[in-house]
């Protein structure tokens, strides 16, 4: 698995958690390596929710197993381990990465990137 696939499949956890918990907020990046990914959540009274947390641990282990080279680790804002550089953020103003049915990606329906019976549609963003 490339290092791409690793970060997305990532994000869209943390895509699917900030829809469920739209209080929760992700920064995610690397440790002191670039083996070891830390995804900071806040705030730490939301990160405490026994559901959420439960899922976490669920993506960490499912993740873990797939890349036995990498580490994940989640933490909460002020904890001592810390993100080196941030690679991309969820739930913060700036960004703020809802993904709904009808939504419109690079001026293509997302419909368009559905396999049909027939054909394939393909769309390609630069």
């Amino acid at each position: 698995m490339i290092m791409d696939e690793r970060l997305n499949e990532i994000r869209f956890f943390l895509i699917e958690m900030y829809n469920k918990y739209p209080a929760l907020k992700f920064k995610c990046g690397y440790g002191s390596s670039d083996t070891t990914y830390i995804v900071e959540v806040e705030p730490l009274s939301e990160y405490n929710n026994e559901e959420y947390a439960k899922r976490e641990l669920e993506f960490c282990n499912s993740f873990e197993s797939r890349n036995v080279d990498h580490d994940i680790i989640f933490v909460s804002e002020g904890d001592i381990c810390k993100i080196e550089n941030v690679i991309f953020k969820i739930g913060y103003d700036d960004n703020r990465p809802l993904y709904e049915s009808n939504r419109t990606t690079f001026n293509s329906e997302l419909s368009t990137w559905i396999r049909h019976r027939d054909n394939i549609n393909y769309s390609l963003a630069a």
